[in-house]
This record gives C-alpha cells, sequence and structure tokens, in this order.
C-alpha cells in the first residue's frame, strides 16, 4: 500500500533516453518516478512504525543466533532482540549473512553519486553510455526540490583507467553542463559499493531471509 505515498511524495519522470556511445538516442516513453535516497527511506520508516513495528537507530548487531523457538540479535552494548525471523537487508555488506552459513561472489561494482541543481527543468531519465566508463554507464535524472541526481558506476572486473571521481567531473563538465545552467554539487558526492546481477545460491535458511544487495538485486543497467 506504499505505493501511492510513494508517488505523491516523488516526481514523476514521463520518459527515459539512452544516449548510446556514437550519440544515438533511443527514447522509452514511460513513467518513472524519482525521489532523494533519503526521502524514501524515511517513508519506509514510517510505515513500519504505523504497522507495529519499532525502529531502533544506531544499534550495531554483531551477532545472531538461530533456535528452534526464534532469533535472537545482540547488539555491540549487548542488548538482545528477539523475533520468530530475521530479515537481511544488509546492502553490500555481507559478514551477518557469512555468519550463518551462507557463500558470496565478491562484490561487482561501484558507484558515485551527488545532487546538481536543476536550474532547466528537465524532463528525462537519462542513461550515458560512454566509452571511458565502459561496461559502466554514466546517469542524470531529477528529483523533487529542482535537484538532479547525477552519477557513475563501473564494474570490478573491467575497472575504467580513471578513478571513479575523476570519471564523474569528466562526466559532470562534459554533459551535465547541458543539463543545468550550475554543475556545481549542492553536497559532496557520495561512493558507494553495488552488488549486481541477481544472486544464484540459496537466499533462505531456517528463520532468515536475504534481501536487497544481499542478493544482488541490483539491475546492471538501472
Amino acid at each position: 500500500g506504499l505505493f501511492d505515498r510513494v508517488k505523491r511524495a516523488a516526481r514523476a519522470i514521463p520518459r527515459a533516453v539512452i544516449t548510446g556511445y556514437r550519440g544515438e538516442r533511443i527514447a522509452i516513453d514511460q513513467t518513472f518516478y524519482t525521489m532523494q535516497r533519503s526521502r524514501l527511506d524515511q517513508i519506509l520508516r514510517e510505515a513500519v512504525e504505523e504497522n507495529g513495528g519499532v525502529v531502533v537507530h544506531g544499534a550495531q548487531i554483531d551477532d545472531i543466533q538461530v533456535a528452534d523457538h526464534g532469533v535472537t540479535l545482540a547488539d555491540r552494548t549487548g542488548v538482545v532482540y528477539s523475533g520468530d525471523v530475521v530479515v537481511l537487508a544488509t546492502g553490500v555488506d555481507t559478514r551477518l549473512a557469512k555468519a550463518l552459513g551462507f557463500g558470496f561472489p565478491p562484490r561487482t561494482a561501484a558507484a558515485l553519486r551527488g545532487y546538481v541543481p536543476d536550474t532547466r527543468g528537465d524532463d528525462a531519465y537519462r542513461f550515458y553510455l560512454i566509452r571511458d566508463i565502459f561496461p559502466g554507464y554514466a546517469w542524470a535524472f531529477p528529483c523533487p526540490d529542482q535537484v538532479l541526481n547525477v552519477g557513475v558506476i563501473t564494474f570490478e572486473k573491467h575497472r575504467p583507467k580513471r578513478n571513479i571521481r575523476e570519471l564523474l567531473r569528466v562526466f559532470v563538465d562534459r554533459t551535465v553542463g547541458g543539463l543545468t545552467d550550475r554543475p556545481g554539487f549542492v553536497r559532496p558526492p557520495r561512493g558507494f559499493q553495488l552488488r549486481t546481477g541477481l544472486r544464484r545460491g540459496p537466499s533462505v535458511a531456517d528463520r532468515v531471509l536475504l534481501v536487497g544487495e544481499n542478493v544482488d538485486c541490483t539491475y546492471d543497467l538501472s
């Protein structure tokens, strides 16, 4: 039931445009909904609490014990939490899942993204295939509050010669400058690792479910 709430808070984008290596463009007429990740996280937290959940901030979980009667988790300060099942959504950090017996391949990708002012009111979700980043890509799309989300992604098996910060700088200078009159970042860009391609190993064990990037659910081209 959250989709309507997300749509109300998001910005509706009527199309996607993929720009190829030779400058050719492919347009996809489809409605996309965009927002800053922090706002989406806030909506999810509010929904958890509205449905009786308790959100605990700043609790570093170091240990999970699974037994016949349920699951217990202990944080770094010694506080213990208990429940029927545990859903692990720890992103690229797989330490807890490994401790429960799951195996993982190496991380697959790294990305760097930031926000620049959207001074021209762009109306497309843009992907850019750039030879310097191949087989990675760059992107730019408008979000609420008049900002553009811009970034680049590279893949571990085919690392480009330039580092990812240099690639983002070149992308902003050469391409994003055509979408905004002020291509400077609103705040410093943030880098993060990614697990992509969909998990091929088990994602379920007794009282344990892996979701999100623990199952490599980020699609390579999104």
